[in-house]
């Protein structure tokens, strides 16, 4: 069972805190395995290449 304070009122949603814990335990996890998060393959482009006026752009693929 969680620690209360990680967990919202609403016995839902993780508080600040809870976020945390989970964040340093689901990096812990890919540590041991041997998996980095920036190295791993992304199936949609990172939400800073998204133009918010061509939205569609980012998701056309380009052929050479």
């Amino acid at each position: 069972m969680l620690d209360n304070s990680l967990v919202d009122s609403d016995g839902l949603h993780l508080t600040p805190e809870g976020n945390a814990f989970l964040h340093k335990e689901v990096i812990q996890v890919f540590l041991q395995s041997g998996l980095s998060a920036p190295d791993m393959p992304s199936d949609f482009p990172h939400h800073s290449e998204i133009d918010p006026n061509n939205p569609e752009k980012a998701f056309t693929i380009q052929c050479s």
